[in-house]
């Protein structure tokens, strides 16, 4: 972000996909709780009262945008 990389960006993609492999090791591949553990990391009070480390709201909407352009990419293929 701090670079202006777009998160649609081929180094966008690789991001949006180091954080979904992660996602996926620390759920154990349980696709529910990762979705509940992204929602409680969008939401400043619930991160927050689950004792997160803050993360900036820019950081997480780009994660956001890389996330959809890459399911975009991987949906048309």
């Amino acid at each position: 972000m701090n670079k202006g990389i777009p998160a649609d960006s081929e180094e966008g993609k690789l991001i949006a996909e180091d954080c979904l492999h992660w996602s996926e090791l620390i759920s154990e591949g349980n696709k529910e709780l990762e979705e509940k553990f992204w929602d409680v990391r969008k939401s400043e009070t619930d991160s927050s009262s689950a004792g997160l480390y803050p993360v900036k709201a820019e950081l997480l909407a780009f994660l956001d945008e890389a996330i959809a352009s890459l399911n975009e990419i991987e949906c048309n293929s």
